[in-house]
């Protein structure tokens, strides 16, 4: 039923303290949904609020709390409010009244109500870790923070079931019964948890240590604040000696341990919110708890700056402990604010926030490039790095030369085995992003544009080149205040401005108002030109890059071997994400030579073929039997066969195959293949131009995969399903959408049924 309202109307809210604050406390009065939405609130002056609201719902609550204007990201929420020991009086809208004495604000709550302030400030870096084992580092700029408050664990404790109050004291007297481990240590490193004594715990000195971990005994006076882990360390009370000796268990006071053990519920709930400290480092290893810890209010939202550095204050309850904090992080990709780190909240908790420690935030998703990590290359060369994501130029094919004579010809250009398949090279397809760095010493030789051409191989003639004049644009950021929304723009610098004919500009100036530059979206800001293969006929093509310079206002390509430009290629395995990479010198075939023997580009080969896979699954027959029946059944005759065929094909047979035939749900091997379309035979299916088949007793298909002890049918139903797989990638993937069988040609069927039965 939906709720009843009234017009919209003001109201007068009269409310004191009971008892004298000591000093004037800001209060506000917050009226809510029964539901919990916010309908308005007012600043409580001189005893009074005034209220003006476009509805009052039924069931509507009334509370007074603390004021946080300017202090929050939002208002505050009704739960986070009640959290705050918030006053909650019996009230109950009339609209023909207009003044509401509420009763004393009691004086067990107000005193929680003034406000702290706490500065939080941190640190999101983006992590990479070498090949060997050196861990790389980069702050992550422009990145939005958010901080939430996770719901206090006393109220979450008081609000816990009996069975899991039990369950919780159970799992932790388990755990302190055990000899301490050695915890897995946390970054930074905490140096003195390898050497800790802590003097036998009571109720008292927990209380004292919710907010640093103190070393109370020992030689050393060093305050530890534990960075979260999904893996949390052994909380510093608990530990007694050095690790792996005694347990905790034996070092608890004897009226703590007393209250553990009572048969009350009340008394051990009591004790576990008197020692949240016993508490807080397992909660990360109790899955059954953590549907509890779904909820966290947003305190602040804040951009991290240049070097990934985030700050802010939030305002708090001055009694009690310091607010349990929670971090979220989103970064704009592709101009939308994308979530890249999001840990579990119940392991990832900042509890009890100590004011002004750095929270350093790792993050490792690949989409967010750290900030100064843009590639700078050294001096007058260029590298010639991948197609794409996946492909370096050392997986690709290579004509017999000197750096190979053994090569395959056929093979040139083809990508090589072992990525899209095991044993089979790979042609290329669809539009193609070559990946190039520019070395530093280029511009300042005046050497300013480069461009790509195409022909195809074993042409002779200059005029048979074809310029890749497809436009290629940089993302960049403007410059903004601080706090301000970021604001992403593109700069297209191919076909380069102020030059007659197809250029592209090796190092673009940012323009008016440009900050940096921005990687949005890598087939957008890495590729150097986009190669559309689409309309190009099969077979292969070679492509030169060329560097480019003004004299007299004529754009001059530039001999590479004279001006001694290094012309380097990565050959190491794509994707390019971790580990040491060296460029290695392009020789022999990767190099355009003019009649003088000199470099004037580099040179690449590359296959191509866009055209589309085949696949049809053919018609079941059996013999003896009858295979064309009124009902559809296929009526074998005792000591029959069925003949199995389906047809797989590609014309450059650079296609797989997968083709499976199943017993209702299971799957029979035997009838099933799995191979290249080119291939003579696959699991005894022979092929003849296309077409693959193979002939197998009736009743293997009726044996075959039984369960030990049951009885074969001597009927049953098949299914029969074929996927053909293209090899061809652009760089990125497989290209998919070249596979068969295609539910647009009603020439291939990709599932297929048959049931077979006894001849009357």
């Amino acid at each position: 039923m939906e709720s009843k309202s009234v017009k919209p109307t003001s109201f007068t809210i009269a409310v004191d303290f009971e008892g004298r604050p000591d000093k004037p406390i800001p209060i506000t009065a917050y009226l809510f949904e029964r539901a919990g939405a916010l309908l308005g609130s007012a600043p409580v002056e001189n005893g009074k609020a005034q209220l003006s609201v476009e509805r009052v719902a039924k069931g509507a609550r009334l509370l007074i709390g603390p004021s946080f204007d300017g202090k929050r990201e939002a208002s505050p929420s009704l739960h986070a409010l009640e959290q705050m020991d918030a006053f909650e009086p019996q009230w109950r809208f009339d609209p023909q009244r207009p003044v509401y004495e509420l009763p004393p604000i009691p004086d067990i709550l107000w005193p929680h109500w003034p406000l702290c302030i706490c500065r939080v400030r941190g640190r999101i870096a983006k992590r990479t870790v070498s090949a060997g084992g050196v861990v790389v580092e980069a702050p992550v700029c422009n990145a939005r923070v958010h901080i939430c408050e996770v719901d206090r664990l006393p109220f979450i404790i008081w609000r816990l079931p009996d069975l899991d109050i039990i369950r919780i004291r159970d799992d932790l007297l388990d755990i302190l019964r055990q000899p301490i481990p050695k915890p897995k240590i946390p970054i930074p490193d905490p140096g003195p948890l390898n050497d800790i004594r802590i003097a036998s715990m009571d109720v008292a000195s927990l209380r004292q240590k919710t907010q640093v971990r103190q070393i109370v005994s020992g030689s050393r006076g060093d305050k530890i604040a534990f960075n979260p882990q999904p893996d949390p360390p052994v909380d510093a009370p608990l530990l007694a000696g050095r690790f792996g000796q005694s347990s905790a268990f034996t070092q608890l006071s004897q009226p703590m341990l007393s209250s553990l053990l009572s048969e009350s519920v009340t008394v051990v709930r009591r004790a576990l919110v008197d020692n949240l400290t016993i508490i807080r480092p397992w909660i990360c290893r109790w899955p059954w708890l953590h549907h509890w810890f779904y909820r966290c209010d947003e305190l602040r939202v804040v951009m991290t700056d240049d070097d990934g550095h985030f700050e802010t204050t939030i305002w708090y309850p001055c009694s009690g402990d310091k607010p349990d904090l929670y971090f979220w992080v989103e970064y704009s990709i592709g101009g939308t604010w994308t979530t890249v780190h999001r840990p579990p909240i119940p392991c990832h908790i900042w509890w009890n926030y100590p004011c002004n420690t750095e929270v350093k935030i790792t993050v490792t998703d690949p989409r967010v490039p750290g900030c100064g990590t843009g590639t700078e290359v050294l001096g007058k060369q260029i590298v010639v790095k991948t197609i794409g994501r996946q492909v370096s130029m050392g997986e690709i094919n290579r004509e017999p030369s000197l750096a190979d004579p053994s090569a395959d010809p056929a093979k040139a250009g083809t990508v090589k085995s072992g990525w899209i398949d095991a044993t089979k090279e790979s042609p290329f397809g669809a539009t193609l992003e070559p990946r190039i760095d520019f070395g530093d010493g280029l511009v300042p030789a005046n050497i300013t544009h480069y461009r790509w051409s195409y022909r195809t191989l074993g042409s002779a003639s200059e005029a048979d080149w074809t310029v890749i004049d497809a436009p290629v644009s940089r993302h960049y950021r403007e410059a903004t205040p601080p706090g301000a929304p970021v604001v992403y723009k593109s700069l297209q610098i191919g076909p380069a401005p102020g030059v007659t004919g197809y250029f592209v500009e090796i190092d673009p100036v940012l323009p008016a108002g440009g900050e940096d530059w921005e990687i949005l979206d890598e087939g957008f800001d890495l590729a150097s030109a986009y190669l559309n293969t689409e309309g190009l006929a099969p077979g292969k093509y070679e492509l030169k890059l060329e560097l480019f310079r003004k004299v007299a206002g004529v754009m001059t390509r530039v001999d590479l071997t004279a001006e001694g430009v290094g012309i380097n290629q990565i050959v190491d395995p794509a994707p390019l994400t971790e580990g040491t990479y060296v460029t290695q010198p392009a020789v022999h075939d990767r190099l355009l030579l003019d009649g003088a023997g000199h470099a004037v580009a580099y040179r690449l080969v590359l296959h191509v073929d866009n055209r589309q896979c085949f696949g049809t699954i053919l018609p079941v027959t059996v013999a003896p039997g009858a295979n064309d029946t009124p009902c559809g059944f296929l009526e074998y005759e005792p000591g029959a066969a069925v003949t199995i065929a389906f047809r797989a094909s590609q014309p450059g047979n650079y296609a797989s195959f997968d083709f499976d035939v199943g017993r209702v749900a299971t799957l029979l091997p035997s009838a099933s293949a799995v191979g290249h379309v080119d291939a003579a035979s696959a699991n005894g299916f022979v092929r003849a131009d296309d077409q693959f088949s193979k002939t197998l007793p009736v009743a293997t298909l009726f044996t075959e995969a039984l369960p030990a002890g049951q009885a074969p049918c001597i009927r049953a139903a098949f299914g029969e399903a074929l996927h053909v797989y293209a090899l061809a990638t652009d760089g990125y993937g497989r290209l998919s959408q070249f596979d068969a069988p295609r539910a647009a040609d009603p020439a291939q069927v990709s599932l297929r049924a048959f049931a077979l039965t006894p001849a009357d």
